[in-house]
């Protein structure tokens, strides 16, 4: 038993974020895990202030104490009319 915090950024759409938190549920049933969400930066000082395990967002603000992992590539485009 436990409990596993993650922050993620607002509007995050991922299946492969959804499929890794499914399959860690499925693996570790007894383990709760807490999701919050917020701007990029609160992502990060949550992970340094250690009120979160994992936080989720964009490669927008390096910080030498923290580890980085790339988890995907997100494609934008621009439309104009």
């Amino acid at each position: 038993a436990g409990i596993v915090r993650i922050q993620i950024v607002s509007g995050l759409v991922s299946p492969e974020f959804d499929e890794a938190i499914a399959s860690f549920h499925r693996r570790h049933p007894a383990i709760h895990i807490q999701i919050r969400v917020s701007p990029w930066r609160g992502v990060l000082d949550a992970l340094e202030q250690g009120e979160v395990e994992i936080g989720v967002g964009y490669d927008g603000g390096v910080r030498g104490s923290l580890v980085y992992e790339p988890m995907l590539v997100e494609r934008q485009q621009l439309y104009c009319s």
